[in-house]
């Protein structure tokens, strides 16, 4: 339990993300003015019984991916081939729970083609409550949708 940071959404959701994932986003802050987003998609798990879940994994920029100073395009297979991999070895635990990036700015904010992109993840995958973080360089921001209404949880 030592490697968890509790990060309470709301009354009644609650994310769990371990301190190495948090660990790995602070080194692709964009600090530097030639820095490129950084990106990669959040692994979990949810409770059955309650909306408590915990992001344990994440993947990192791959080879194939195409990225720059405010944009990137996923396009690597190898991110899928880690959610599949890790999902076969927890007996089906772990799954794919959103994806995370990175902004140049202290304080993140989606921008317009964020939140364009998020609601195509949603209606790809319309099984399973999806996460969306922003890593800026001062602080993090947890975007969620619970039903029509966009939530956002500061960190």
């Amino acid at each position: 339990m030592d490697d968890l940071s509790i990060e309470v959404v709301s009354s009644e959701l609650q994310v769990l993300i371990r301190k190495g994932v948090i660990s790995m986003w602070e080194k692709y802050r964009q600090i530097d003015p030639d820095a490129h987003e950084a990106f990669g998609v959040l692994i979990g798990s949810k409770c059955i019984d309650f909306a408590y879940y915990h992001i344990s994994e994440i993947t990192e920029p791959k080879e194939q991916d195409i990225h720059s100073r405010r944009s990137f395009t996923l396009k690597d297979p190898g991110h899928q081939a880690i959610v599949n991999a890790l999902f076969e070895s927890s007996g089906g635990q772990l799954v794919y729970l959103g994806t995370w990036h990175t902004h140049p700015e202290p304080n993140p904010h989606a921008s317009s083609i964020d939140i364009k992109d998020w609601k195509a993840c949603l209606k790809r995958n319309k099984d399973r409550q999806l996460f969306f973080i922003i890593v800026g360089t001062e602080k993090k921001a947890l975007y969620y949708f619970d039903g029509e209404i966009f939530n956002r949880y500061e960190f």
